[in-house]
């Protein structure tokens, strides 16, 4: 007869060493996957978005002000919008922290100065937080950088840098302690002095972004031009080298008479201040005149007006400039009316006869009249005609030969003459007499 003990499931040692192995089993299940967060535990996921995942790695842990709130269920390689290489991390965090707000930030730090990393969440204030699954932008994370990193930066050439730079300041500060101290207790007026002007800087009303930003453009519209305006300062350097050694010698004598000018201007400016005034009510008037719809499009007409006489006055403007002909030209037609009568000025003219002869001038021909002058006292000769004479404009050659052309009797001259004629015409004066 067996005892109450002996039937006891407890007493079978079958059963408790079938229940200790599933005890085992329970326990490394759950320390293998402690990494991927307790099973049947609610969780919160995000996907959020680093420029580099730093050696952060699958498991690694999400801290929030100290205490751990999740962990990183994956790292997986992206593209932005712009098509360059991103990491997103996948986070399973607890439930239990609630939904973060979307101004919270995301940091990729170490737990000590060299060895594992994990993601640090600091917690924003915004009323609107993510929902389950999204995605969280790049400009809500960071990474801290590494200390290998902060050292690698003091490769051997560097370092020979520090040293040369260390003991160059040592001998620089040598025996002049004193002297350093003067100067740090000199600086507090300027540090004082300096203090309204940080704050006006610092103001709204200031702008001093906006100042920046458009700096930036101003900047970046200069940069085409960028070679052009060094090699204006190229030519500058010349310049004021050439009139470096003038300056040294004429300073002495011109320093006291600019001296009393600046003086003159600056008893002088107070005066002007209503001019400046009626300036600024002009400038302000031109501006609105400037944005009245006709007034635009009379300027689009002028300006369209110009362009298109820019091609004639180009071809027409060496004509007076190297050959005087428009000069020329209207002091001739001033001098028609120049014969003075009872009632007034006369045009001046001259009978031109021509000679009835054969194929001349004055009657039917099929070919320019082309007979040499046999007889001195004839009143007829050959023909001699340029319609498109050289006046120096652009396509031409330089001469002047309008007007230099020599009359032969003893052959035609027809089209350009041989030879240049040269740049030389009548001179002129302001009152149009010969010089």
């Amino acid at each position: 007869m067996s005892s109450r003990r002996d039937r006891s499931p407890l007493g079978s040692p079958i059963l408790i060493g079938a229940l200790t192995v599933l005890a085992m089993v329970v326990a490394v299940f759950l320390a293998y996957n402690a990494n991927n967060g307790l099973p049947f535990v609610p969780s919160y996921t995000l996907h959020v978005q680093v420029a580099d995942a730093s050696e952060l790695t699958h498991g690694a842990e999400v801290h929030m002000g100290g205490a751990l709130i999740g962990f990183v269920d994956g790292v997986r390689p992206e593209r932005n919008q712009n098509g360059q290489p991103i990491a997103v991390l996948d986070l399973k965090l607890n439930r239990s922290t609630g939904h973060l707000p979307v101004d919270s930030t995301f940091t990729i730090r170490l737990k000590g100065s060299i060895g594992q990393k994990y993601l640090d969440v600091g917690l924003g204030r915004s009323p609107r937080t993510y929902a389950d699954g999204a995605t969280v932008p790049m400009r809500q994370t960071g990474a801290t950088v590494d200390l290998d990193q902060v050292l690698s930066m003091f490769d051997p050439p560097t370092r020979a840098g520090v040293v040369a730079s260390t003991v160059g300041f040592s001998n620089g500060l040598t025996g002049r302690g004193v002297s350093v101290n003067d100067a740090i207790g000199a600086f507090v007026p300027l540090l004082t002095d300096l203090r309204p002007v940080a704050a006006n800087l610092a103001s709204p009303r200031t702008d001093l972004g906006g100042f920046l930003r458009g700096l930036e453009a101003f900047s970046g519209a200069l940069a085409p031009v960028g070679k052009t305006q060094a090699n204006l300062f190229v030519g500058l350097d010349s310049t004021f080298r050439a009139l470096a050694g003038v300056s040294v010698a004429t300073l002495p004598s011109t320093a006291p008479v600019l001296a009393d000018a600046f003086a003159a201007g600056a008893r002088n400016l107070p005066g002007t201040a209503a001019l400046d005034q009626r300036l600024v009510s002009l400038s302000q008037h031109l501006a609105s005149y400037g944005q009245n719809p006709v007034v635009q499009k009379g300027l689009s007409r002028l300006t369209l007006t110009a362009s298109s006489l820019r091609a004639p006055l180009e071809f027409l403007t060496p004509v007076q400039s190297s050959c005087n002909y428009v000069t020329l030209f209207l002091r001739n037609v001033a001098s028609l009316l120049s014969e003075s009568t009872s009632s007034g000025t006369a045009l001046r003219f001259s009978l031109v006869a021509i000679d009835d002869v054969l194929g001349g001038e004055s009657v039917p021909s099929s070919r320019p009249y082309t007979t040499p002058v046999t007889d001195p006292t004839a009143e007829h000769g050959p023909l001699h005609v340029n319609p498109y004479p050289n006046t120096d404009s652009p396509g031409e050659t330089p001469e002047c030969e309008a007007g230099n052309e020599t009359y032969s009797g003893a052959a035609a001259d027809i089209g350009n003459v041989p030879g240049n004629q040269g740049l030389k015409t009548e001179s002129t004066t302001n009152s149009g007499s010969k010089k």
